[in-house]
């Protein structure tokens, strides 16, 4: 996957996340949570464009294991830096249901689905580079 294919899918994947969750804002009442939802936005953005560089790095490493480190990494660290985001959250603003957490996992589920689509291609291009070697 090429980096401007890269940004133009994490544009789309942004602009259907925020959509989904101002769709959704309408429907129930979670527009309290906006600051919530463009703080999470922000952070997988980061994430999904640091795991990119990562990616692509390691699919043009001679060494075998660190694509799939980097995926076990980006696992580990999604998920406790995820946790530590609601935590947060929850502990300063002490929302008055849970209701709070609807957008940050629409977005966290997006974000997963966009991480494992482009990872999946930087994978091939890997798994093409060692065959060529």
């Amino acid at each position: 996957m090429s980096t401007k294919q890269f940004f133009l899918q994490l544009l789309l994947s942004s602009v259907v996340s925020i959509s989904l969750v101002f769709g959704l804002s309408l429907a129930m009442d979670i527009s309290d949570y906006f600051d919530l939802s463009w703080m999470t936005l922000i952070f997988f953005i980061f994430l999904s464009i640091v795991i990119f560089y990562l990616g692509k790095n390691a699919s043009k490493s001679k060494n075998q294991f660190l694509f799939m480190n980097i995926i076990v990494m980006n696992m580990f660290v999604k998920m406790l830096l995820s946790f530590a985001i609601i935590l947060m959250y929850v502990q300063l603003k002490e929302p008055e249901n849970k209701l709070f957490v609807v957008p940050f996992f629409i977005i966290y589920f997006i974000f997963t689905a966009f991480e494992t689509y482009f990872m999946t291609k930087q994978s091939k291009v890997k798994s093409m580079t060692q065959e060529n070697v």
